[in-house]
């Protein structure tokens, strides 16, 4: 410490140890680089999936408290590095801080517990009765993992559809094999089934490249094809996540196996179609090479998509008869009562 530190301590033989031979003010607490107080300064803004839990107050009281005793060590500019790193995703309901710590003092205990819920699709809430295994959160939202009672099943629910849980008296024992990461390996998120299935999905070579530059699941492969386009496969236990997933993709992604995939994807588009207010009225592909125009019927609302086949001057002409509509992203609508796109 004393060459390090330059800490002014002497050793005294008497009582076998050191002492401050002078008062010091500044008491350097830990040794921290630049370059982990900057990797520290990253993880206070990863916080927010602890957002609305019992987690969220003492991890950022933490980060302060390690910056705070490290001024006068470091010169950071910490209103550069805000400017400079940020994170971005979709903000979920702010869980229940009761409900997060009972449910966490009831997997501590091994005690089941009780409450109300409201799953997807339903008109009313249902008593459920659990036993807690695990809370995860995935994708910013919060989950607990446990085996339901009355269903005699595992299940997964989610903390923000939950509503008068009470913790019960009775006690379990966790089963020994029980590992979160074996729950969920057949998940592309959170939806578990019983037998995997090989999943398999064409995407062009718009969309290939940003898929290969993430790892999107343990078991994926990757197959390259010709035009650069792509295939990729995974194993899953449920089809439930990735279907929504593919949709996302719009017309660069293509399900191609199971088929019941395959099936539940083209429901959800036959779906989709029948949603549709006006109809997009096209010519087919032949028709457009031949100079026929596109028509379209008022009032259209059009995905930035439809434009992407004009050609650059022509797509300028087609924005000028546009207006863009706000909380629709990318989506335009014809100002005049129809209008003739050429291509």
């Amino acid at each position: 410490m004393i060459d390090r530190e330059g800490i002014p301590i002497k050793f005294d033989f008497h009582r076998h140890g050191y002492y401050l031979t002078e008062k010091v003010v500044d008491f350097p607490l830990l040794q921290i680089s630049e370059g982990e107080v900057v990797s520290l300064f990253v993880a206070q803004r990863a916080m927010a999936q602890y957002r609305g839990t019992p987690f969220e107050q003492p991890l950022r009281l933490a980060c302060e408290k390690l910056v705070e005793g490290l001024k006068g060590e470091f010169s950071v500019a910490w209103g550069d590095l805000d400017a400079a790193i940020s994170f971005r995703n979709i903000e979920t309901h702010p869980v229940d801080i009761v409900i997060f710590k009972d449910l966490s003092a009831a997997i501590r205990e091994s005690r089941e517990v009780a409450f109300d819920y409201r799953k997807l699709g339903a008109t009313g809430f249902e008593k459920r009765r659990l036993r807690p295994y695990h809370l995860t959160c995935v994708n910013y939202q919060w989950y607990i993992l446990g085996h339901d009672v009355i269903r005699n099943k595992e299940r997964t629910f989610v903390l923000g559809r939950m509503q008068c849980l009470r913790v019960l008296n009775s006690t379990f024992s966790r089963p020994n094999g029980f590992s979160v990461d074996k729950f969920l390996k057949g998940s592309f998120g959170v939806f578990t089934g019983d037998k995997p299935v090989g999943v398999r999905i064409w995407f062009d070579a718009f969309a290939a490249r940003l898929v290969k530059e993430r790892i999107w699941h343990h078991s994926q492969e990757i197959i390259q094809r010709p035009n650069d386009e792509i295939e990729l496969t995974l194993k899953l236990t449920s089809t439930v996540e990735i279907a929504r997933w593919i949709l996302s993709w719009g017309c660069h992604a293509r399900a191609l196996a199971p088929e019941e995939l395959v099936e539940s994807i083209t429901n959800s588009l036959s779906g989709m179609k029948a949603c549709t207010p006006t109809r997009l009225l096209l010519q087919s592909k032949n028709e457009r090479r031949r100079g026929h125009p596109l028509t379209f019927a008022n009032p259209t609302w059009l995905g930035c998509d439809a434009f992407s086949g004009l050609s650059i001057a022509r797509r300028d002409a087609c924005m000028h008869t546009c207006e863009v509509v706000e909380g629709r992203a990318m989506t335009y609508r014809f100002k005049q009562s129809s209008a003739h796109v050429w291509t």
